[in-house]
């Protein structure tokens, strides 16, 4: 009860009224080895056959895999633990170690930069894939099963001002017009240890960079598998008229409560267990 209502007076404190806009959805995420990976320019996106393609570049730094590119012919090649593969710019057919096969989709280029399938190439070097349509994201497997992986967090915000309150770091004036209440500094149980506001309401907020700052925060102290059902949960309150009712989230350590009423923001609402 004593947590309801400081989540309530949550509410009450973070509730305006201002018109809003729709916002594009956020982008695919992509988990290696229990870690998300950051696409600081060329974001991953589904093509049209329903696959999700990624920039070359995260083949290489994400992976550890060798890149290289023939001008000529417009091929991609990758080499990773003895097994290389090459694909050609907008064709079907591949080989892996000079054996040729066929994937139902294709590399290619977007706003000049290089795509390839994340599946094929994935299961080309040996390493698993999965894909989870209700979080958006795929799912990389090296080698370790990442069943003893620490939270990650996404970077930091490249301006705003640094705060660090109960084990949580969290930034201000980004831009993104996101809240973040620290509450008190090592509050009893009952209480908060941080409340984050997404701001649904006011036109000039940024809803894709708030949600990117707020998950780079749960990250921070919360399990991997409970954010990404936080994430999934509030992905569809975007606008002010979405009604997404009030659900508990636990890990080992911590309680988030999600509330985001139809006129009302998104709030995410930290206790510890």
């Amino acid at each position: 009860m004593k947590k309801l209502l400081a989540l309530f007076t949550a509410l009450l404190l973070f509730v305006t009224l201002v018109p809003d806009q729709s916002f594009a959805a956020s982008s695919l995420r992509v988990v290696v080895d229990g870690n998300k990976i950051n696409f600081p320019d060329a974001l991953p996106f589904l093509d049209a056959k329903n696959r999700v393609q990624v920039p070359v570049r995260f083949v290489s730094e994400a992976l550890g895999a060798k890149v290289g590119w023939v001008p000529a012919s417009k091929t991609v090649t990758v080499e990773l633990n003895g097994k290389k593969l090459a694909l050609v710019i907008g064709k079907k057919q591949y080989t892996v170690d000079n054996a040729n096969k066929t994937m139902d989709t294709a590399a290619l280029m977007k706003n000049e930069r290089t795509f390839v399938p994340l599946r094929f190439v994935s299961e080309g070097l040996g390493v698993g894939v999965k894909w989870d349509q209700a979080v958006s994201t795929a799912y990389i497997t090296t080698g370790n099963d990442g069943s003893n992986s620490k939270p990650v967090a996404s970077p930091a915000p490249s301006a705003g001002t640094k705060h660090t309150a109960n084990g949580f770091t969290y930034y201000e004036n980004t831009g993104s017009m996101l809240r973040v209440d620290p509450t008190q500094e090592n509050p009893p149980k009952e209480n908060a240890v941080l409340i984050i506001m997404v701001d649904v309401m006011r036109k000039s907020a940024n809803y894709e960079k708030q949600m990117q700052e707020t998950e780079a925060i749960l990250r921070q102290q919360i399990e991997p598998k409970t954010v990404d059902e936080i994430l999934a949960y509030t992905a569809p309150k975007k606008t002010r008229e979405y009604d997404l009712p009030m659900k508990f989230f636990t890990d080992s350590k911590y309680e988030v409560i999600v509330s985001g009423k139809a006129y009302n923001q998104l709030v995410f609402t930290i206790f510890r267990r």
